[in-house]
């Protein structure tokens, strides 16, 4: 059995939950409010390893301001 790091500084910490000593925190749909990630990739990053995405920037909108309010109630 492996223990992660972030479980033992939980435990040496006393706290009850692994969430109040992670050094990166996610918000429960995988956003993380620290450095606003996952982000916009421009085309010209996209072309340089020659991607190509199959979602709409409606799309994509539309899902990042949900993940800025779920990062204001993780907060």
């Amino acid at each position: 059995m492996a223990i992660g790091f972030d479980r033992l500084i939980a435990i040496l910490h006393g706290t009850n939950s692994i969430r109040d000593v992670i050094a990166f925190p996610k918000t429960a749909r995988g956003y993380d409010p620290t450095v606003g990630s996952p982000g916009m990739v421009s085309s010209e990053q996209l072309s340089e390893y020659h991607l190509q995405s199959t979602v709409s920037r409606a799309d994509v909108e539309s899902a990042s301001v949900g993940d800025e309010t779920a990062a204001e109630d993780s907060i």
